[in-house]
Order: C-alpha cells, then structure tokens, then sequence
C-alpha cells in the first residue's frame, strides 16, 4: 500500500491488474483486520449513483482477487455476514509495519536510546516506494492517501527531530532540505531546517526559510506561523544560545565595522531582500551587483542588507563609495585599494603604488576571511575588479547604474535588478514620513503624489521632505506644481533628481546622449529596434546597439525582448534636454515609419479594403500572423501617436492611422476611447485642410459611433463622409461608409435600410473592383436579423468559401453559429464557435473571446455539462469587467438569463433583465437588443406568472413588428401563446401558437417550430380540433 497497490507471494507478483478488483484490493487493505461492509464496497467503487448490477460486480471483483490471492498460495480474505475481512500481521502488510516501527521507535527514544529509534524508524520509512495507494482511483483514494502521507510526514519529522538532537545537523541537512522543500507547509519540517541551518552557520538562509514559510501559511491557508516555529524564529534572530549544538561556541564579534548608518524608514523591498538572502546562500559566490537607475534606492537597499547579514561576516563589513556617478570624478582603483587596505590595518607604507601589486596585497590580506566588502556607486566592472578578493568566503556587494556585464561574464557575478517600489511600498514609505494622519486626510492626493514621483524611492524622499518642512501646505498643492527640476533638496546635490540624471548623462557618448533625449519625446510606454531606429535616423543595427548601452546604463529598461521602455521621470529629463528642431524632426520621422508600417500591416489582415491616398505597397510581414503580432505589440504606441500626434506637428499621420486601423480597432477599444481617436482624426484633418483626409476622419467617427452604439450621429459623420468623397472624386470610400450606414441601421431595428446600405456597399465594391468578402456577409447578417435563416447561412458560407483566416473570418463565422442554433443544429454552431474563438484569439482579441464564451456556456448547458456552463459564463464575466458598454453588455445579459432560467432560477434572470431592457430602450438604435431581451424576459415570466408574461410578450411581438424582426416576433408569438395557455385562454392561445407556427416555417426557426407544434398538439387534444398554421 505505500506506493503502487499490489500483492505479492514468494517473491512473485500476484497478477491483479484491472482497475476495479485493485481498487477492492486496495479498500479491504486498507480496513486490515476488520469486516468491510458490501455497502462500504459500493459506496468506495462508484462515488454517484452506482449502477443496478453494484452488487454483482462487487461479488465479481472481491471473488476475482481470492482467486488470484490463492492462486499464488495465500487466502487472507474471508467471507463475513454481510460483508469480507481481510486478516494481515505486521510481517504481511507494508502499512502494519510501518506502523510497528513508528511505535518500536518511540520507546527506544523514550529509553534514551536514539541510535536505535533513529534505526528503526529509517526501516519503516524505507517501505514506502511512492505515493500511496498508487494505480487506485475513486473518491475515497485522495483522504486515504492524504491521511497515510501525513503518517509519513510525520514520522519524517521525528527522524529529522532525533538527528538533530543527537548533534548529526550536518549528516541531514542535505535531506531535511529535499523533505522541507516537498511539504513547504509543515511547520515542524521548516523548524528542524532552520535548526540545522543555524547549527551549520547560515542564520540567514535559516531566517529566510522562516520568512517564506509564514508567506506560504499567510497566503494559502490564512493562518500565522505556530507558537513553536516563532519561537525559533526569535531565537534564531536573536543568536540564543540554547539553539547551538553541544560544544559548539558563539563566533568572534566582527572587528572592522565600516557600513553607513541604516535609513530608520526603511520601507519594503521584501522581496529583493530575501533575493539577496537567496542569492548570498551560495557558499561559492564572490560577486553581487545590485543595478538600476538613479534615484531607484539601490544604496539604501544594500546598506540595510549588509546589516541584516552582518553576523555572516565576523571578520568585517566594509564600505567604499566608488563616487561612479558623482560631481568628483571616479574612485581610481589605486587610490580604492589604498583605503580598503588602509581599512583593514595595513600601514600607508606597506601599500605598492601599482594596481597590480596592491590588489595582490589585498587579496592577500583578505584570504580565508568571512567579510563583507560593500563597493558603492560603481562606474563600469574595471572599476571593481582590482578590488576583488582572491575566493570566498569574502563578499563582494557592488551597487551601479551600469549593468556590470563584465562582472558577470569574467568573475561569476550574479545581478539583482532593482525595480520601482511597488504602489504600497511607495504609499507606505510616504506616509511614514508624513504620518498617517496627514496621508489619510488627502488620500486620493498621496496616491497622485506617488504617481507623480513615479514610485522612485528617491523622488518620494524629496517630495516627502518638501512636505515636512511645510507642514501647513496641503499635498494636494503640491502635486499640482512638482515638476522634475523641484524634486531637489537646497544645497544637498545627492538629493537633487536632476543632478542624478544629469550624472548617468554625462557618462554617455554623444550618440547615445542623443538617442536618450529623442526617446523622451516619442509617444508612447515602449519602442522597439525599427521604431528607434526611424526616431534616431541610425539603421537597425546601430538603434539596437544604442539601446543595448542605454539599457546598460540603467536609463532604459528591456521590458520584453526587443522592446525596451523608460521610467516617467527619466522620459522627463530626456526630453527637458531635446530642442525643438530635433524633436521635430524625430517626430516626423517615426510618425512617417509608423504610417508606413500600420498601412502595409492592415493591406496584408484586410485585403481589399480601401486605403488612404498615396499609400505604398505593403512591405514587411510575410503573412497575418506576422502583421497581428505586430499590431499587438505596437496598438498603445499607435493610439499614443494618434492622441497626441497634432500637437506633435505631425497631423497628417494623425488621421492616416486612425483611419488606416478603422477595423483593426474593432472590439479591441471601448466606446470612449474609439469616439476619443475619432475627433483627433477630425481636427487632425481639419489642420491638413485636405478634403478626403476630413472624409477619411467622418468615416473614423462614423464607426466609432457605430462601435458605441450612439444616436444618429453615425448617420451624420458617414453622410458627411460621403459627400466630402463625391467631393474630391474619392469613390473608393464610399463602400465603407454604406457599409457603416448599414450596420448602424441594423442597430437601429430600420432592416430595410440597412439591407439597402449593404447593397449600396456592395455595388460601389464592384464598380471599383474589390468586393471585401464582409461585405456579403452583412447581407447575411441582415437575412438573419429578418429571420431568413436559409438565405443567411448561404451568404455566411459563400462569404467563408473567400474569406482568409482573421478577425472578419471569426465574425462570420459567429454569425453563423447563431444561424445554424436557430436552425436547430447546435453541434454545427457549436464547432463553427470553437473556430472563430480560434481565429479571435490568434488575434489577441480577448474583448470578443470573452462574449463568444458566453455563447458557448449556453450550448454547453444545452449538453448537460451545466458546472461548466456556469464556470465558462463566470470566465467571460470576469473578462469583461469594466470593460462592458451597450453594444455588448446586453448579450451577455442576455446569455446569463438564459442560463438562470434554464437552471430554474428565473427570478434571478428577471432581476437582471428589467434594469438592462430599461438601459438599453433609453438609447436611441438599439431596438433590435431591446426586442431580443424581452423576448428573454416573457421567457422568464412564463414558469411562476404568465400573466406577467403575456403582457411582456405581447409587447415584444409589437416591437419585432416595428422593426420587422421576424425571427423574434416568431419567438415571442410562442411565449405569448404558452402563457395564454396556462392563462385557460386557450383559443386566444391557438391564434397565437398557429400565428407562431406561420413565422417559425417562414424564417426555418426548427426549435420555436417544435416547440410551437408540441403546444398546438396539446391544444389539439383538449379540443380535437385539427392543427393549422398562419402565415403572417
């Protein structure tokens, strides 16, 4: 039992291999030496309903394993009244002898007699060969294992407990680390790998198993370390003696204490520090760099460290600042080896003049010395090396803006990057300088002024000591005129931000420098190699080798690869420094590539579609995949560009972007944002006094409009598109907006105008030549909002027979599914949904993904599978939280209600539905929604009051009138006739059910059909009337 379940006898395996007999095997092993009920039997084999033949099979299996057991010459299972008993002693069952070892070890340990306990209870272990219960499934298996596992553990841990009291913390310490890291929870494992830790000399790998201990407790189960295991904490930290193993002694108190006073404030860093701790358990590692920008706290971290882990370096802890980024110029190694040597008692004269030999003599001095030398503020890895001791156990700890790759490459440095202070940290770190009470009075301005001071350790500092010497100033104020050049501190240069920046500038070539001060002016969080390169006029290979060395430099950051971004207040100081002629320059030269890019982006995704005039030929990505991953990467830095653009002098790439990503914006931005891209695109174009750059921005608004859901300014910005295009003898964007037109009509409930839109479209595509293959599919769409399934699945599937993989593919696709649903045929729409979530995802558009899920979840309900229906709808909820307008909320209002009331929870369906019919009737073009939940609605009324529901069906047949929404006018005839049915109003009833017949045979709506006939066959049998059915 304590690993793969089996029998054996003489040495041979016993052959029990199916699944069921091992599992009975395994349950009446398990209850060795007691009766086991048939009952028990069943309930252990089959956790639901078991099957009718239960008690069979378990006769079947139970005699099958006796078989094979006396087969093999061994009988221990026996019939008992109602039930079988298997009889075993400890030398037949791995579980009883464990157990026998267990107790035959504890009263050797209670005699005093560890050797032995130790002995015997390693026998005991040595009979588990894996997880228990191994190769047995079923619901009881899991406790079982569970329960039997923490035998061991704990076993384990008693092992571990006596080794360490006979003194053997070395011996185990290897395995107590392996047993330690498998049950991360066990607070006695993680107490016996402190202790031995701490035994062996290494207090801080023995804290940092605590630390992360009480962050397991804390965040997986909720509860706080024991009393046992804190106190051992608390001994630890404080050195007490009584933890130490006999004949050990305490060490010498270190002699040369040189660090820099700890800042009292100290706040966070938690998880840098226990890196540091991670990092510096490695007995063999000479060099640690902390790196990052100025300004970041790097100083203030290594200094609290060193501290921290001063115990671990009896023979001293030394500090030099290097002076790397200061007024002064560098440290020079020569006169760095003469202070360290100096530090540790060498006389002046005994120091040699060359580098060589002084740093022979300090490597000398150095060996076989547990210090902790501290090197500050370095320049570049030359500065350091000659400081380098010659081995461990020495530490070398060096701070730096540079990347120290040198270090890592030739001396075995690891790096610590040193990041901004996550937003509690920096709140926190603010508050304890201001005091709660002056942060809580202003909460939302302390939150500014951290945004402001972009989370920068030193920024805070500056900005908190502004505040402190003027204590009747309110934050708020303050935030309001804090600019980079006032994050200074009078007379004190190494808190005047500016100053700190302007260090790490003058360490740059006059290329670099240049590079820097055109990044601070590019729109955008990012760039990447081709965008720098445009920027700084260089060619790839030079962009990325300056960006490589700014990054070195710590002023930029390689957020992902190829792709690097800057800190707010360095982008601040870069583009303080740019004139005017070269950010203009600049600016125009990255807008022109990101025109050029985004236009040959969208020729290669949208093929046929109309472009802006003078646009070039695509160049740049072999396929979609290659031109989605790149809109991807680039879609903020697109938007940036279009926002900001005009102020930037560059109008005219403004109005080309946004028109150019028209529908590469769909159901990637929300409402706002879409109708804010809009109006740069007008007054861009409105700048550049081009007429079909205004028509190309009327289409941008019209969509945005569209996109929002708004009233009939769609109407007005396509109209106006229009004209300016008959205007300027642009024909080819007419097509667009027709197509705009029609599907705003659509959202309006006007199908007849919207199917003359569609046609328009369709026709101004031929006469320029290129018909986009949507454009047929929105003639399908509006067949299927008329209920004309039959002639809409036929446009869907011609439009997919052209139709390349991408975002249009999966909406076609989608609308198709709803066809084939209302048709009856859910296995079809269900794969044609699975299809278009494919194609959605490849293009990184959760937005749609997450409302597709929705529709699936019903499907799902459909088959059965409601627990992961219910979780599917969850997950799509959860997507699309905060991110829910008018245009989609209601569909997925719309699928919860469905699956509410699928599940007899109706109530809680017509809660949800009235407030959204309500939102979605007060904007104006959205009747075809508002319809569709009403429909929804009378649905929900109908199970608990049909008169309720009645009423609302009524309404909804008059509204599906209204907008000659057949398809739901068929659906809502049928509520309306069930309801009145249960109402007794049955002839009323039977003109409603065969006016819903007429409609559901009209449109090929096969489940209202169904259900529309099932009701008139009631209705038939009450009266013995025959079935008819109307037509509308």
């Amino acid at each position: 039992m304590l690993g793969p379940v089996g029998a054996s006898a003489d040495g041979q395996l016993v052959p029990i291999t199916r699944a069921q007999r091992r599992a009975v095997l395994a349950f009446l092993l398990l209850n060795a030496n007691r009766t086991v009920t048939v009952t028990e039997l069943i309930d252990a084999l089959w956790e639901a309903g078991p099957p009718a033949t239960a008690r069979t099979q378990v006769f079947a299996a139970v005699s099958a394993v006796r078989r094979a057991l006396r087969t093999a010459g061994a009988e221990p299972v026996t019939s008992v009244h109602g039930g079988y008993r298997l009889d075993a002693g400890p030398g037949e069952l791995d579980l009883l002898a464990f157990d026998e070892a267990v107790t035959g070890a504890r009263e050797h340990a209670g005699r005093g007699d560890l050797d032995a306990a130790v002995h015997l209870l390693r026998d005991g272990l040595a009979l588990w060969t894996g997880p228990a219960l191994g190769g047995v499934s079923g619901a009881w298996v899991e406790p079982a294992r569970v329960a039997l596992d923490d035998r061991r553990l704990t076993a384990l841990e008693q092992v571990f407990a006596w080794e360490l009291d006979r003194g053997g913390h070395d011996a185990v310490l290897a395995e107590l680390t392996v047993a330690a890291a498998a049950a991360p929870l066990r607070e006695r494992l993680a107490g016996c790998l402190m202790l031995a830790l701490y035994r062996s000399g290494r207090q801080a790998e023995a804290l940092a198993v605590y630390r992360r201990t009480h962050r397991l407790l804390v965040d997986e189960i909720g509860v706080e370390p024991g009393p046992e295991l804190t106190a051992l904490h608390q001994g630890v930290l404080g050195n007490d003696e009584s933890l130490r193993a006999p004949g050990t002694v305490r060490p010498a108190a270190p002699q040369r204490r040189f660090l820099p006073r700890d800042i009292p404030d100290f706040t966070g860093r938690d998880a840098e520090l226990d890196r540091l701790d991670e990092l510096t358990a490695d007995a063999d590692l000479l060099v640690l760099g902390a790196v990052g920008v100025g300004g970041i706290g790097k100083t203030a971290l290594a200094v609290h460290w060193a501290h921290r882990a001063a115990h671990r370096f009896p023979d001293g802890q030394l500090y030099l600042n290097l002076r790397g980024y200061e007024e002064r110029a560098p440290l020079r190694p020569a006169e760095a080896l003469s202070t360290l040597l100096g530090a540790l008692g060498v006389a002046p004269q005994r120091v040699p003049s060359d580098v060589d030999s002084a740093s022979a003599l300090l490597r000398d001095t150095l060996a076989g010395q547990r210090v902790l030398l501290l090197l500050d503020n370095a320049r570049s890895a030359e500065q350091v090396r000659p400081l380098l001791p010659g081995s461990s156990p020495a530490l070398v700890l060096v701070t730096s803006r540079d990347a120290l790759g040198g270090l890592i490459a030739r001396d075995g440095a690891r790096r610590l990057e040193v990041d901004l202070l996550p937003y509690a940290d920096a709140l926190d770190l603010i508050t304890r300088i201001l005091g709660a009470d002056r942060v809580a009075a202003e909460p939302e301005a302390a939150a500014d002024l951290v945004a402001v001071c972009g989370r920068l350790p030193l920024a805070l500092r500056i900005a908190a000591a502004h505040l402190t010497v003027r204590p009747g100033d309110g934050i708020a104020g303050y935030v309001a005129r804090t600019r980079l050049d006032s994050l200074a501190i009078d007379g004190d240069p190494a808190s005047n931000l500016w100053a700190v920046f302007d260090q790490s500038y003058r360490s740059l070539t006059a290329a670099e420098q240049r590079a820097l001060r055109l990044l601070g002016t590019a729109p955008g969080a990012d760039l990447a190699v081709p965008a720098a390169a445009a920027l700084t006029g260089h060619d790839a290979g030079a962009a990325e080798a300056i960006l490589r060395a700014l990054a070195d430099a710590s002023l930029l950051v390689e957020h992902r690869a190829g792709r690097f971004t800057m800190h707010d207040l360095t982008r601040e100081y870069a583009a303080g420094r740019a004139d005017a002629a070269e950010r203009a320059a600049a600016l125009q030269r990255l807008a022109a590539w990101l025109v050029g890019t985004v236009e040959s982006a969208v020729a290669v995704l949208h093929p046929g579609y109309v472009q802006a005039p003078g646009s070039g030929a695509p160049h740049g990505f072999d396929d979609p995949g290659a031109a989605r991953e790149w809109f991807a990467a680039e879609l903020g830095n697109i938007i940036a560009v279009i926002e900001a653009g005009t102020a930037l002098g560059c109008p005219d790439a403004v109005w080309r972007l946004a028109f150019a990503c028209r529908f590469h914006f769909n159901g990637r931005l929300d409402g706002p944002t879409a109708l804010s891209l809009g109006r740069a695109a007008v007054e861009a174009a409105d700048r550049t006094g081009d007429v079909r750059a205004q028509a190309a921005a009327a289409l941008v608004m019209a969509r945005a409009y569209t996109t929002d859901a708004h009233d009939d300014r769609c109407r007005a910005h396509a109209r106006r598109c229009l004209e300016l295009a008959g205007d300027s003898g642009w024909h080819d964007i007419e097509a667009d907006a027709h197509n705009t037109l029609s599907v705003h009509h659509m959202f309006a409930g006007d199908l007849r105008l919207a199917a003359d839109h569609a046609r328009l479209a369709f026709d101004h595509s031929m006469a320029c030549g290129v018909v986009p293959p949507q454009f047929l599919g929105k003639v399908g769409l509006i067949m299927l909002l008329m209920g004309r399934l039959a002639e809409a699945a036929d446009c869907f599937e011609q439009t997919l027979a052209h139709q390349p993989p991408g975002f249009g593919r999966a909406v076609t696709l989608l609308n198709l599914a709803e066809t084939r649903r209302l048709q009856g045929r859910d296995g079809e729409a269900g794969g044609h949904l699975d299809e278009a979530v494919g194609h959605l995802t490849a293009e990184g558009n959760t937005h749609l993904v997450a409302l597709v899920r929705a529709d699936q979840a019903v499907l799902v309900h459909r088959q059965g599978r409601h627990q992961e229906a219910w979780r599917m709808l969850e997950d799509s909820r959860t997507a699309l939280a905060g991110r829910i307008d008018m245009l989609n909320g209601w569909q997925l209002t719309q699928r919860h209600a469905e699956l509410l009331i699928a599940s007899g929870r109706a109530a809680e369906a017509v809660e949800r539905l009235r407030p959204a019919i309500e939102q979605v009737s007060a904007m104006v073009g959205l009747q075809q929604p508002a319809t569709q939940l009403l429909v929804v609605l009378a649905g929900a009324y109908l199970g608990d009051d049909p008169r309720q529901a009645a009423e609302v069906a009524a309404e909804a047949v008059e509204s599906a009138r209204k907008g000659q929404f057949l398809l739901l006018e068929g659906q809502a005839l049928t509520i309306l006739a069930q309801a009145l049915r249960r109402l007794g109003r049955d002839a009323e009833a039977r003109e409603a059910a065969e006016e819903a017949l007429g409609v559901h045979e009209q449109t090929g709506h096969q489940p209202g059909r169904d259900g529309t006939a099932a009701l008139l066959g009631e209705l038939d049998g009450q009266t013995g009337r025959p079935r008819t059915a109307r037509t509308p």
